[in-house]
């Protein structure tokens, strides 16, 4: 493009609008075949086939992701609900109290708490979720294809989850990289946001929720899933417009 531009200052043009740059048909096929090539470098993809063909409506690439692995990172959480009224100002707690609710009896919750992470979430995480929000850079960053918090019953307890989606297992460092960074965004990140919304329920009125606690009981356990349960996705992009 840059030197169709300057090939064409030289016969007196001055300004040049981009999208009309874009319509050459040369550098169409340029682009569409330097995507394609940086596609197949990816480690999260599997197949990436050129075949622009020039017609409309048709796919200018297939591409096949690899089959991916479902992670979970498990944490307690701190779920606290405004003080109830209370029959006598002797019974009633301080007015800024809130109360502790236990993670074993708030397994109800499940659902609206859930729905508040949903209402939560930012447009930009819809495919990704919080991976949108990862170093660039790192390895990790392609390996993670996705990662959505959110809360479930498990052994008894309602416990926050990160569920995340891998084309290929972390190495050790790579792990506690990912696990380094989950831990920030429950602490000082996601949770700390999050954990300032109300969220209204059946059982407690307005409650809480926290995926981080400062207590020495805070920690994450790590669960995969078998690879063959989760099916392979293909997309086809066609008609691409730049």
């Amino acid at each position: 493009m840059a030197n169709r531009i300057a090939e064409l200052a030289h016969t007196g043009q001055k300004h040049f609008v981009f999208e009309d740059m874009l319509g050459d048909e040369d550098l169409r096929v340029l682009m569409i075949r330097t995507v394609a090539e940086m596609l197949g470098r990816r480690e999260d993809l599997a197949e990436v086939r050129d075949h622009y063909l020039g017609i409309t409506g048709q796919a200018d690439f297939t591409v096949t992701a690899k089959l991916t692995q479902e992670m979970k990172l498990y944490c307690p959480l701190e779920i606290q609900a405004e003080p109830q009224i209370y029959e006598t100002d002797w019974d009633a707690p301080y007015e800024d109290d809130l109360e502790v609710i236990p993670s074993s009896c708030a397994c109800g919750c499940e659902d609206e708490i859930n729905a508040a992470i949903e209402k939560y979430s930012e447009p930009d995480e819809k495919h990704r979720g919080l991976m949108v929000y990862y170093d660039a850079n790192s390895p990790v960053n392609e390996k993670v294809v996705s990662a959505f918090p959110s809360v479930e019953v498990r052994n008894g307890e309602l416990t926050g989850v990160l569920t995340c989606r891998l084309t290929e297992p972390l190495t050790d460092s790579e792990m506690k990289e990912f696990q380094d960074w989950w831990t920030g965004q429950c602490s000082d990140g996601w949770s700390e946001g999050f954990e300032q919304r109300e969220i209204k329920t059946d059982a407690f009125g307005t409650i809480y929720v926290s995926f981080w606690n400062p207590s020495d009981s805070w920690q994450i356990e790590t669960e995969m899933t078998d690879t063959a349960d989760i099916e392979e996705e293909s997309l086809d992009m066609g008609g691409i417009s730049m």
